[in-house]
């Protein structure tokens, strides 16, 4: 069963990848978000609380697209830096976040039993409460397409302001197109 468990760590981590919000900004000139002043940077500060996700995955293998929503309490600023210190923990090459055409862009390689695992992102940033994340994972000929729409709802239920209060989320039926 070797197979089976590289087969799942590979999903796993293409899964992973799919869902981190993160990648290439293009925003008005009346945003809330400063302007970076330099080419590579650090990534934008995202508001605490209920957000909102809404998701539409393509893969290779099928025609279809998928739809999800999801509500959960986060801190999307702190998730997508856990995950970046997760990446390196597992040897992924992460080329510097820049800011390039009016966009935050990052991308990174990892190896994976299957061969090299490569991820391209665009963050498209709002303002600290939404943005708009495009990405393109592949593996051998697979290829997974995301696109990620995310908006803060407002302070978490039960959090009184202080933060996530539940970190595991709340699933809501996928979004009706």
């Amino acid at each position: 069963m070797p197979i089976r468990r590289t087969h799942f760590a590979t999903l796993t981590m293409v899964g992973w990848c799919a869902v981190m919000p993160f990648g290439q900004d293009a925003r008005g000139a009346d945003s809330a978000v400063p302007a970076p002043a330099a080419a590579a940077m650090a990534l934008p500060d995202f508001q605490a609380g209920l957000w909102e996700y809404r998701r539409i995955l393509v893969t290779s293998d099928s025609a279809r697209p998928r739809f999800a929503r999801l509500r959960r309490c986060a801190d999307p600023s702190t998730d997508i830096r856990t995950k970046i210190t997760r990446l390196k923990g597992r040897h992924c090459e992460l080329s510097p976040l820049v800011f390039r055409d009016g966009g935050y862009v990052s991308s990174w390689t990892c190896p994976t039993p299957e061969g090299p695992l490569t991820y391209r992102h665009v963050l498209i940033v709002t303002d600290p409460s939404s943005y708009l994340a495009m990405s393109e994972t592949r593996l051998g000929h697979r290829v997974i397409q995301l696109k990620l729409e995310a908006r803060r709802l407002g302070e978490c239920p039960g959090a009184g302001g202080n933060g996530p209060a539940n970190p595991a989320g709340i699933a809501l039926p996928p979004a009706q197109q």
